[in-house]
């Protein structure tokens, strides 16, 4: 896959000035300096922030109705290619409102911006869902957006130039992340190759392996550990360092409990576009794992970064039904989306992801775990199931 040099370029132009954050940072570490000023720069800066944010979620709404009404597979598809774009620039957004707010210290003035975002429409305050829970800011959850919802909330912005380069941005980074996906065949393990990547399509009728990235986040993973408990299920949590780090505890709560803990990078970038001596940081397993799973899947086509993975002795494991539960809607449509796509498995049977980040996602979890139980299915950690493929077990993940 080759590195979208225009993606800079791209996100400069997302904005009518993109050195507000930089100007800001400059203010900050000298309070004395311009208070009002400082203030000012803060609002506009986060203003902008918001809107772009509102932006892209309304983006992900409509990739994802389009996407629900789709028959092909997740990386052919263009409408979830979309939908992992958007959700790059999603987190990237997230995380420089969560940086403002720790360095100016006006923790009180953002999640008032916020709430006041929120009021604008439902839409709005569905942008805002995620960030309002990382942050503690009341809102409302669990909400889906009607047809005629989104299409007065595009006709709205139907004339803005600055929707118009979000829309073009994500066109031209979907079309970075398209990828040739090989089904392993054989013995699986640390490779460039075919055979040091699975998706889930190599497994047996029936068999399924639940995943859980970005956590671990207290809140969410550990309810979401207690739903798995509570049916003597097991899982494999893809987590993201810089977090595990924060939340050691819980790390030890999940591998107490028997489950898998596999690596999903340091620090949850896009891998095909930071420098070699960042990889070399961002692919390092700090928890001793065997498995890793690039962040958005970008980077799966490059020799370098597939390289990087096999040389940790780690096998990159990708997905074949993917939740999509980071974006706003209730849990019932999550699990339900789920399952039909569990269903169009010709052989029932795959990786499914989810994510440990968003209340939401423990009801749709709850959900999906009573759909693996039924029918024969049988569920297992992605490290047991390898082992057993290895082997030639006549029964892989037998109950």
């Amino acid at each position: 896959m080759k590195k979208p040099y225009g993606h800079l370029l791209i996100l400069c132009l997302l904005s009518t000035s993109c050195g507000i954050f930089e100007t800001l940072k400059r203010h900050v570490a000298s309070d004395v300096v311009a208070p009002k000023l400082n203030q000012e720069i803060f609002v506009r800066g986060l203003d902008e922030r918001l809107k772009y944010l509102h932006h892209y979620y309304l983006m992900g709404l409509v990739h994802l109705e389009r996407y629900e009404k789709s028959s092909e597979s997740n990386f052919t598809n263009t409408h979830y290619l979309a939908l992992e774009a958007i959700k790059s620039q999603v987190d990237e957004i997230e995380k420089e409102v969560h940086r403002m707010g720790l360095m100016s210290g006006k923790h009180d003035l953002l999640k008032q911006k916020i709430q006041d975002f929120s009021k604008l429409s439902t839409i709005h305050s569905l942008a805002m869902e995620n960030l309002s829970f990382r942050l503690g800011v009341p809102s409302q959850e669990g909400i889906d957006i009607t047809p005629k919802e989104l299409a007065q909330a595009l006709d709205a912005l139907k004339d803005d130039k600055d929707f118009f380069i979000s829309e073009k941005n994500v066109e031209h980074l979907a079309h970075m992340m398209e990828a040739r996906i090989e089904i392993s065949h054989g013995n699986i393990h640390p490779s460039p190759g075919k055979n040091g990547n699975i998706t889930g399509d190599e497994f047996p009728a029936k068999v399924w392996s639940l995943t859980f990235e970005d956590g671990p986040m207290p809140q969410v993973t550990l309810e979401i550990l207690k739903a798995l408990n509570d049916r003597q299920m097991k899982a494999t949590f893809f987590s993201v360092g810089s977090r595990a780090q924060e939340h050691p505890e819980v790390l030890e709560k999940l591998k107490s409990s028997g489950m898998e803990i596999a690596s999903h990078s340091w620090s949850h970038l896009p891998l095909s576009k930071i420098s070699e001596n960042d990889l070399e940081e961002e692919v390092h397993p700090e928890t001793a794992a065997k498995f890793f799973r690039l962040p958005y899947g970008d980077g799966i086509q490059s020799p370098n970064i597939r390289e990087k993975i096999a040389e940790k002795n780690l096998i990159h494991v990708l997905w074949n039904v993917d939740a999509l539960d980071w974006l706003p809607q209730s849990p019932l449509r999550i699990a339900l989306r789920t399952k039909a796509l569990m269903k169009k498995n010709k052989k029932d049977s795959g990786i499914i992801l989810m994510h440990d980040t968003h209340p939401r996602s423990i009801i749709a979890a709850s959900l999906v775990m009573d759909f693996l139980s039924q029918n024969g299915r049988r569920n297992c950690r992605i490290g047991e199931i390898v082992i057993q493929l290895n082997e030639g077990a006549k029964t892989v993940c037998s109950k």
